[in-house]
């Protein structure tokens, strides 16, 4: 849960910045002895589409950069809220404004003082038409004048003040209890100014300069990032020397890869796990490694007419076998998931299961809706991406599922995953599997982004005026202790109603070299290699 620093005196939220900012800026040194050659070496899954902090929609790019650029505040191992380059904040009784007291002795890559100016810019430059985000609108959403930057007609965003070189204040429009962790997402983090503009306006690799623990080093492009390290870093020099990220696509030659001691960790595939799990050296060097991503079931009730239905969806509910999905797809790697809000998530349901796997109570659901054993139903057609083996497998069992617990006839259409998200976005898609990953850790992400009615990521058709309210009063509570009853009655009822069904949520499986040491993750991915070094 989110660190409580929502509404309360300046005394006690800085002594709550202030015990974080211990935690978080100390180096770790290891009093043991660490290999005198500290490279860390580790793939990267894809070539990002963009190095720019208020463009990125990609985890494994976010993962990467973190290391280069640093926001006011940041996530922790525990997933809570932390002060980056705040060293403390003070938020006025009515939620409205965020006073943010920078660090002192903070500094760009290529040596200049970094100040509260340079945030106000990072801020407007995410929203400028020419930065082309099509993400820090919703980010940096609720701050005040923000639509006359993203329109055109003002260059300025009002509610971002310069009060001196060390004090910026952000003024919202009305209360949201997640702005903080909104504001974690990248189109916050601060960059350069004068190396943007040296490079005509681009961040790219020519003008990738932050403030963080490593400095952008080398981009081969299709072939691998260089990281090193940041001496003059103001938490002190990270323990490593710099880190490598070859680009590699390949599960399988990843794995060669980590085998053949090329690289320090592997992220593993279910049927690797399965195999290493069994292999005398490499079961010791696996680690679990938590997740917050949740694959669902879209029934959209607009584009298909028995779908409006709710005893319909409630009895596709009841006829899919969840755990068998997460045994069968993913060897028992992921769980099976019964509330949108994933597990060590804030607001997380635990126990709730509205619609436990019941065929004979399906059936009955089924008849109930006008299609009893299946008959006059509408043959389903289950569109899935093609992203790996595991979805494939997921797809086979729900077709299966349907068609023996049911009768209901399911053909299986595989699409490219950018294609089918654009299908999905555009309203061309009926029956289908997506998923979500958090961009930060708050209920709000999933329930009032994702399915509140006019939430513009809403492309599952659900409509609930209920609902609606709830989230509404969650997102507007600063008191995280008050918001978290809100959004779990909200979940709870969008369950009920299989506004979308999850199926399962996944922890995942990585190998580690044993000399890795101080690696750290949280619900979300790596967290900065401030603390990570080698120790052979």
């Amino acid at each position: 849960m989110p660190a409580p620093i929502h509404k309360r005196s300046n005394t006690c939220t800085r002594r709550a910045f202030l015990a974080a900012t211990a935690g978080l800026v100390g180096c770790g040194k290891s009093s043991k002895t660490k290999s005198s050659s500290q490279v860390l070496r580790y793939a990267i899954a894809l070539e990002p589409a963009t190095l720019d902090p208020a463009c990125i929609i990609e985890t494994p790019s976010l993962e990467l950069l973190q290391n280069v650029y640093e926001g006011l505040v940041t996530f922790d191992e525990n997933n809570r809220v932390v002060p980056q380059l705040a060293e403390h904040l003070d938020i006025s009784p009515d939620g409205l404004v965020y006073t943010f007291y920078l660090r002192s002795g903070v500094k760009f890559h290529n040596g200049r003082q970094m100040s509260a100016s340079d945030v106000k810019f990072s801020l407007e430059r995410a929203l400028w038409h020419e930065t082309k985000s099509g993400v820090a609108s919703n980010y940096l959403g609720g701050i005040v004048g923000l639509q006359d930057v993203v329109s055109g007609k003002s260059r300025e965003l009002d509610g971002v003040k310069v009060v001196d070189p060390q004090t910026v204040t952000v003024t919202l429009d009305r209360p949201r209890g997640y702005f903080l962790g909104a504001l974690a997402y990248p189109t916050s983090w601060i960059v350069c100014r004068e190396a943007i503009e040296r490079n005509g306006g681009r961040l790219d690799e020519n003008a990738a300069i932050g403030t963080g623990p490593f400095r952008f080093a080398e981009y081969r492009h299709s072939y691998k990032f260089v990281l090193t390290c940041n001496r003059d870093h103001y938490a002190g020099r990270p323990p490593l020397d710099r880190i490598e990220r070859p680009i590699v696509k390949d599960p399988q030659t990843v794995h060669i890869m980590y085998e053949n001691g090329e690289l320090d960790i592997c992220t593993l595939t279910p049927g690797d796990f399965l195999n290493d799990s069994r292999n005398p050296k490499l079961k010791s060097e696996i680690r679990v490694v938590p997740s917050a991503d949740v694959d669902f079931l879209v029934m959209h009730p607009d584009l298909e007419p028995a779908f409006r239905n709710v005893k319909a969806r409630q009895a596709i509910a009841r006829a899919v076998d969840r755990k068998e999905i997460a045994e069968v797809a993913s060897h028992g790697i992921w769980t099976a998931e019964f509330g949108f809000l994933p597990p060590g998530f804030p607001g997380y349901n635990e126990g709730l299961n509205p619609h436990q796997f019941n065929p004979e109570y399906a059936r009955s659901l089924l008849a109930g809706a006008g299609y009893p054993g299946g008959r006059s139903f509408p043959k389903l057609t289950l569109v899935y991406p093609k992203s790996s083996n595991e979805i494939s497998a997921m797809a086979q069992v729900i077709r299966k599922n349907l068609n023996e617990n049911l009768r209901l006839p399911v053909d299986l259409q595989e699409r490219d995953a950018a294609v089918l998200r654009t299908d999905l976005y555009q309203s061309r898609v009926a029956f289908c599997i997506n998923d979500w990953a958090p961009d930060y850790i708050d209920p709000q992400n999933y329930l009032s982004m994702l399915l509140h009615s006019k939430a513009s990521l809403n492309f599952f058709g659900y409509r609930n005026a209920k609902f609606d309210a709830l989230c509404d009063r969650a997102d507007a509570e600063s008191d995280m202790a008050k918001r978290i009853p809100l959004y779990q009655e909200a979940d709870r009822l969008a369950m009920e109603e299989v506004a979308l069904l999850p199926l399962v949520c996944g922890s995942g499986r990585i190998l580690v070299k044993p000399y890795v040491k101080g690696l750290r993750r949280n619900l979300m991915s790596y967290l900065l290699h401030s603390l990570t070094h080698l120790e052979r």
